[in-house]
């Protein structure tokens, strides 16, 4: 990808995904359905609902783990393409996770629902904090202005609602949808009935 098309997604990322627990450990996780996407690229069948859904947020190995992208979604859909669902290995994931983002154009959010671990992989280096934001600056202080450190995902729920709602952060929009971990597994809470979201792999 030349230079200038990833500095220029670096400056513009589009979305905006948080990642906290609650009060009883578990993850909580918001994202809006914004997307930008290349319309004359070709994806394959099984991705189509990206152009239609803009969906980020994809719960993947038998439900146990979240992972979520903001930024330019050609290179995460090719990032996403390298990923053995079928010989899930965590450590071989970040590193792929890890490559992608170090080009700057592409931040990514891994929740684990077993032990609850929240993994930040933005610029080339992997983080385990309590809470995580990947995209818009400006809708992440919107968001957390609307929420407590004791918030569970109602009012994240609400609060992304604001933020999508709010005509001075153009980079987040479409609509709201959410995952929580419970007993070691994702579950979507909130899913748009528009779209037929993925299956547990």
């Amino acid at each position: 990808m030349p230079f200038f098309e990833i500095y220029s997604l670096w400056r513009f990322k589009v979305s905006l995904i948080f990642a906290k627990k609650d009060e009883s450990g578990n993850v909580c996780i918001v994202s809006d359905t914004k997307l930008n996407y290349e319309i004359d690229r070709k994806l394959p069948s099984y991705s189509s609902y990206q152009k239609n859904g803009g969906l980020k947020l994809f719960v993947v190995n038998h439900g146990e783990v979240v992972i979520s992208f903001a930024g330019c979604s050609a290179e995460a859909q090719d990032t996403f393409d390298r990923i053995d669902l079928d010989n899930w290995n965590l450590s071989n994931v970040l590193e792929i996770l890890k490559e992608s983002s170090a080009f700057g154009a592409t931040d990514y959010l891994l929740c684990n629902a077993v032990n609850n671990v929240i993994y930040k992989i933005s610029d080339g280096v992997i983080a385990q904090p309590d809470y995580a934001y990947i995209g818009d600056f400006d809708g992440y202080q919107v968001l957390t202005k609307n929420i407590e450190q004791s918030s569970g995902l109602h009012d994240l729920d609400i609060a992304m609602n604001k933020v999508i709602s709010d005509s001075n952060v153009n980079t987040v929009g479409g609509f709201c949808i959410s995952a929580l971990s419970d007993n070691g597994l994702f579950r979507y809470i909130r899913p748009c009935p528009k779209i037929c979201v993925i299956a547990y792999h």
